[in-house]
């Protein structure tokens, strides 16, 4: 599988992980004279969702004090918000050199190298992030995602079945169990997977998506028909 194709494979659904918590602060503009100062201002600039302002910051935060590691972390989401993943790599991996082990951490590095394509090191990432919290039942059905598009079916449904194990209310994890599911041939479950998740929160237009999809596939264009009027109502493009 090429790298381009993982990435389209995985683009999305990883953005469902919270990144970095930050504190709501009043926006404002930097104007600090030491690095604490600088970091505490730019936070604000990033909850308020002034991207570029919050990169400034915490770049001045960081050359004042080349040595802080929270700043390279938080400019880090920063530039992953703004899309720029290649540099919140860098920027999460320096934070990770100064002694940051942080779940927060290694769970936005995975998601910027899910969107990279670079699929065995969002693993790893993953990997570490669940060594650091084993009961963290988003970043184990996220790994799950990326196992399924990397063809390793059978570890994305471990995965899931752990996720939902620690929290049954999880609907990702039983969409993402529902793909590698279908992807062996195991669509009556797949397709149960998919109403499970629908009475956990029948708002949520992706298990339609992939019951339709399903239903499709297997022939049953009535059903599939009903759940596009459904997605209809949502306003919602349908498969």
């Amino acid at each position: 599988m090429c790298p381009q194709n993982s990435a389209v494979r995985v683009r999305g659904w990883i953005s469902t992980l919270a990144l970095l918590l930050v504190t709501t602060v009043p926006g404002i503009r930097v104007s600090a004279t030491d690095s604490d100062d600088a970091y505490d201002r730019a936070r604000a600039l990033l909850v308020n969702k002034d991207y570029k302002g919050a990169v400034e910051g915490f770049s001045k935060s960081i050359a004042l004090d080349p040595k802080n590691s929270a700043a390279y972390a938080s400019r880090g989401q920063s530039l992953q918000r703004m899309g720029e993943m290649e540099k919140a790599v860098e920027d999460y991996t320096k934070a990770v050199s100064l002694g940051i082990n942080a779940k927060a951490v290694y769970a936005n590095r995975a998601m910027c190298y899910g969107e990279l394509g670079q699929l065995q090191k969002a693993i790893s990432d993953y990997t570490q992030g669940i060594n650091l919290d084993p009961k963290d039942d988003k970043l184990i059905a996220s790994r799950a995602k990326v196992y399924e598009a990397l063809d390793q079916h059978q570890k994305a449904i471990d995965d899931c079945n752990k996720s939902i194990q620690l929290n049954p209310e999880n609907i990702y994890a039983y969409i993402n169990r529902s793909v590698a599911r279908a992807s062996l041939g195991q669509y009556a479950q797949a397709l149960e997977d998919c109403t499970r998740a629908i009475s956990i929160d029948s708002g949520n237009p992706r298990p339609y998506i992939q019951r339709c999809v399903l239903y499709d596939k297997l022939g049953k264009h009535d059903l599939a028909q009903r759940d596009r009027k459904i997605l209809e109502s949502m306003g919602v493009k349908q498969p």
